[in-house]
């Protein structure tokens, strides 16, 4: 067995070692944590510039919701002028439709007239052509 001293010197070697690697591994485990705050500190910021871009890509948005909400205005408006250009342009078809329609049928009633005129002229022509057809036999 060992005497007391070699066990205290053995001891205290095992503690002088045991207090080295402790140390190295507080050093490691400080290194370590060093680290990791940095790293966080580095995420914090980077999502504070995502949160930055993300609050600018809102009012973008809310941007460019207003200019699409003007354009469908504008489509609305737009849409409305047609529609009363559509009603203002079948109106003004159908009375030049009725306008047409009236003339032509004064048109046909004229040339009905024309039409009877002309029958008129024709048994007129007719009747002289057999008188003058009977003058010309008496004179034969």
């Amino acid at each position: 067995m060992a005497t007391y001293e070699e066990r205290v010197e053995k001891l205290e070697y095992n503690f002088d070692l045991f207090k080295g690697e402790t140390v190295k591994a507080y050093q490691d485990m400080a290194m370590q944590l060093t680290m990791v705050n940095g790293l966080a500190e580095d995420s914090v910021r980077r999502l504070k510039g995502i949160e930055t871009q993300v609050k600018n890509l809102d009012s973008q948005v809310g941007i460019l919701n207003l200019r699409v909400g003007n354009l469908e205005r504008r489509f609305d408006s737009l849409e409305q002028h047609f529609d009363l250009f559509e009603q203002n342009v079948n109106r003004r078809f159908e009375t030049f439709e009725q306008n047409v329609n009236q003339r032509f049928e004064t048109l046909e009633h004229r040339l009905g007239e024309h039409d009877g005129r002309f029958d008129r002229v024709d048994g007129r022509f007719d009747r002289i052509e057999a008188l003058l057809g009977q003058v010309l036999e008496r004179l034969a």
